[in-house]
């Protein structure tokens, strides 16, 4: 299957009757957006009700979005996740998961509809719960933030812990563009994000001598930053040499901080817009970044 066509047959398995504008896009839009007024209303009660109770996918069916997810041809993962290793995968979860959907290409990679068709898939097979998808960190598990947001305090507060909610899963099904841009699967997708890491490291790994488990812990942990740079400002994913050479030097400095990656980005930017960056190996970029910037 072409990368075209396996992108458009996950926006004809989420728009099975072929609706001019596609459910999961109006649904989206109308439980996400500016506005206040639907903060906390009824339709966003109903929604996160039915992934906390992993009665997501019927939910979704009854908006008119279609389940019929295996025919998108991608396998489901082996075995089912633990919530904590889907929030916070450990390297050898973030491999497996990397390793099920190798075959995908970056455009594919790059496609919402693909990794929401994907999640869906998972959840439907039993290989993970619809929960999961609203957990923010590993400390509190989706469905007891759900029902946090539904508990005590003013009205307000409870409004905005909904749409917060509502937000993340979002996020976490296959991302978020409309708010968050193109960064958004990328990085907040979690099924997508560790298919980007191991694609990384997997592209450096051909280019230069790389532990791999380090490059998995350290490109991980500060994967919302990188990404971030890497689509916003430096298009750093179309540049193998520049992430080859980035993936090495932090797997052989890991006491780089969040700030001090923040700092690396703004070095390669500044770097980079002197001179074109197609014309240094990835050797030359690592050796540029071990002399130049400071742990």
């Amino acid at each position: 299957m072409s990368d075209r066509a396996r992108i458009v047959q996950a926006r004809k398995i989420l728009n099975p009757r072929g609706a001019r504008r596609d459910p999961l896009t109006r649904l989206r839009d109308q439980l996400v957006n500016s506005g206040m007024a639907h903060r906390g209303g009824p339709e966003q009660a109903a929604f996160l009700k039915a992934v906390a109770d992993n009665r997501f996918v019927d939910y979704l069916a009854s908006q008119g979005i279609g389940t019929a997810y295996a025919e998108l041809g991608t396998p489901s993962l082996t075995a089912k996740l633990q919530e904590a290793e889907f929030v916070k995968a450990p390297v050898n979860t973030a491999r497996r998961i990397r390793a099920t959907y190798t075959a995908l290409t970056p455009q594919e990679a790059s496609n919402v509809s693909v990794w929401n068709a994907i999640t869906l898939h998972n959840i439907s097979v039993d290989r993970m719960d619809a929960s999961y998808l609203a957990a923010s960190n590993e400390r509190e598990s989706g469905r007891a933030r759900i029902e946090k947001a539904f508990g005590k305090g003013t009205k307000d507060a409870r409004n905005k812990a909904m749409d917060a909610c509502v937000r993340t899963v979002f996020r976490t099904m296959g991302g978020l563009m409309r708010i968050r841009g193109n960064v958004s699967v990328i990085s907040d997708c979690t099924l997508s994000r560790h298919w980007w890491l191991g694609h990384v490291i997997e592209s450096a790994r051909a280019e230069l001598a790389l532990d791999e488990t380090r490059a998995w812990e350290e490109l991980n942990r500060h994967w919302s930053v990188i990404s971030g740079w890497a689509v916003k400002r430096l298009t750093l994913l179309a540049v193998p040499s520049v992430m080859a050479g980035l993936t090495a030097y932090l797997a052989h400095a890991p006491a780089v901080t969040t700030a001090g990656v923040e700092d690396l980005m703004k070095r390669i930017g500044s770097r980079f817009s002197e001179t074109s960056p197609y014309v240094w190996s990835a050797d030359e970029v690592r050796s540029w970044l071990a002399r130049s910037a400071p742990l």
